[in-house]
């Protein structure tokens, strides 16, 4: 917490951060662009930008799931690819913390 430019506090959240089930593969870059052209939504002659692998989930929850997915930033537009299906997942910015 701030005020008048000193920090008078702060809040923190502790994660117990959970592993269930059995690890899956996680498909390739190529095969999330690939996804996208196939769904028409990159077209021929886009420019892909930026492709980065990240994390996308669910925040409402007292648990939450946290799924791969791909980013693909083509032509100024983005776009998520769930990394274990290919599907294409709503663009919910807030919720994409790019991997290390």
């Amino acid at each position: 917490y701030l005020a008048d430019g000193s920090i008078l506090g702060y809040r923190q959240t502790y994660l117990n951060i959970r592993s269930q089930g059995t690890s899956r593969p996680i498909i390739s870059a190529y095969k999330a662009i690939r996804s996208l052209v196939e769904k028409q939504v990159i077209h021929q002659g886009e420019r892909i930008e930026n492709v980065t692998l990240g994390y996308y989930g669910s925040y409402d929850a007292e648990i939450q799931g946290l799924a791969p997915v791909w980013r693909i930033i083509h032509d100024g537009k983005q776009h998520f690819v769930n990394g274990f299906t290919g599907a294409q997942e709503r663009p919910l910015v807030t919720n994409y913390f790019p991997g290390k």
